[in-house]
C-alpha cells in the first residue's frame, strides 16, 4: 500500500504533536547546562527513576541552529551506572526542522563519562540521592 507524500507529512506531524502534548502535562522540565555548540540540555525531574546503582533520566537537547542532517532537537532517555560514572542512551527521538521525528531504540554500549562535560552535568542529576 502507498501512502501519498501529503499524506505521510500529516500523520508524522499529528503523532509529533500528540506526542509531545501528551507527554508535555506529566513532565517537569529544568535546565541543566549548555554545550560549547549552544546546545541547551534540559532534564525531566518526573522520570528520574533510580534502582539501585542505576537511574534513569529523560532530556531534551535543543540546538541553537538545525544540524546537518535538520535535527533542531531530542527527547533522550539516557541510563548512569553512578558509582561507575557510566552512560548509555536508551532511545532517542529525534525532532527535525520540516516537524517530523524518528525514534531510535537501541541502546548504546556503556562509556565512561569524563568531568567536566555535558554527561557529567546530567550523571550529577540523575544520581543524586533522592
Amino acid at each position: 500500500m502507498k501512502i501519498s507524500r501529503v499524506y505521510r507529512s500529516f500523520l508524522l506531524t499529528a503523532a509529533a504533536v500528540a506526542f509531545l502534548a501528551s507527554s508535555a502535562q506529566a513532565e517537569a522540565w529544568f535546565f541543566v547546562t549548555e554545550s560549547d555548540t549552544d546546545t541547551k540540555f534540559f532534564v525531566d525531574r518526573d522520570s528520574i527513576k533510580r534502582k539501585g546503582n542505576f537511574s534513569e533520566v529523560k532530556t531534551f537537547e535543543v540546538n541553537q541552529k538545525p544540524e546537518d542532517d535538520g535535527t533542531v532537537a531530542s527527547i533522550v532517555t539516557r541510563e548512569y551506572a553512578c558509582k561507575e560514572k557510566k552512560s548509555r542512551v536508551k532511545q532517542l527521538v529525534a525532532l527535525f526542522d520540516d516537524q517530523s521525528m524518528r525514534v531510535f531504540k537501541e541502546t548504546t554500549a556503556w562509556e565512561l563519562v569524563k568531568a567536566n562535560t555535558v554527561d557529567a552535568a546530567l550523571l550529577q542529576k540523575a544520581c543524586v540521592s533522592q
